[in-house]
């Protein structure tokens, strides 16, 4: 399996470039920037994050965790869309120089087209976790299947909502835990007139195999650039952890770039 990250990048990479015909947009900054607050916008754009985390452990290690994001809506009608998004965490570990790809997550959620106008928007489908992780640690090395939905509501300057899913492992390995997890992300956006956007967001995790959450809360300024005609969002901010196992770390930072592909 370790071949099958690269297939996937080279997958998602391929699927952005042909379904962006042009890196042309008939909306304003503005608009775009409060698109891209809508995880279901009718918006091709691949966020890749990078969250150096600090005090992990005992002897206050660090990770880096560098995610690409790939965003890819699909148009089945004029009334429906799929939204392919898909999670590629690249992961190195301080502690013991361990270096490598973590699993695969890929979501699916079928969302009325509407969802680029305000008022509420949904989107619901499966989720699926692909064991590509080329370190044991990084990884459960089980693959995992399950629902996700999101919920939201946009109105002026603001979004908010929540996007959430499920996973249990498929499958017996005596070798391995079994998987049940429940991922929750409610998130606040606002976007001022000059096309910035203050965002608070948790990224929690309940493990029930093992009674344990993690909890880390993201505070982000996102701006909006046009680099020679190349659409982009640069973000930056802190990250706390509320709560999480042990040797969790106590804080971090998000920098992450969106490269945008409007049509």
């Amino acid at each position: 399996m370790k071949w099958f990250p690269a297939i996937v990048c080279c997958l998602a990479a391929g699927a952005a470039a042909s379904a962006a015909p042009e890196p042309s947009c008939d909306c304003t900054p503005l608009e775009l920037a409060k698109r891209l607050t809508n995880p279901f916008a009718d918006v091709i754009n691949i966020p890749v994050n990078q969250n150096p985390d600090f005090g992990l452990g005992s002897d206050d290690d660090w990770r880096y965790t560098l995610t690409v994001q790939p965003v890819i809506p699909i148009h089945l009608n004029p009334s429906w869309n799929i939204i392919s998004r898909s999670v590629i965490p690249v992961i190195y570990d301080d502690n013991g120089g361990d270096f490598g790809i973590g699993d695969i997550a890929q979501s699916f959620f079928l969302s009325p087209t509407m969802a680029t106008e305000e008022g509420w928007v949904w989107g619901a489908g499966p989720i699926f976790l692909l064991p590509t992780s080329t370190v044991d640690h990084f990884g459960l090395d089980r693959v995992g299947l399950g629902p996700t939905v999101g919920l939201l509501w946009r109105g002026g300057p603001w979004t908010i909502g929540a996007l959430t899913n499920h996973t249990w492992s498929l499958g017996a390995d005596e070798a391995r835990d079994h998987v049940s997890a429940t991922f929750l992300q409610p998130f606040i956006d606002y976007t001022t007139d000059t096309s910035i956007t203050f965002s608070v967001n948790t990224e929690t995790t309940y493990n029930w195999t093992q009674d344990q959450w993690t909890v880390p809360v993201n505070l982000v300024v996102r701006k909006l650039f046009d680099f020679d005609g190349m659409k982009m969002s640069v973000a930056l901010g802190p990250r706390f952890y509320l709560e999480g196992p042990s040797g969790a770390p106590e804080w971090g930072v998000r920098l992450g770039v969106t490269l945008i592909f409007p049509k």
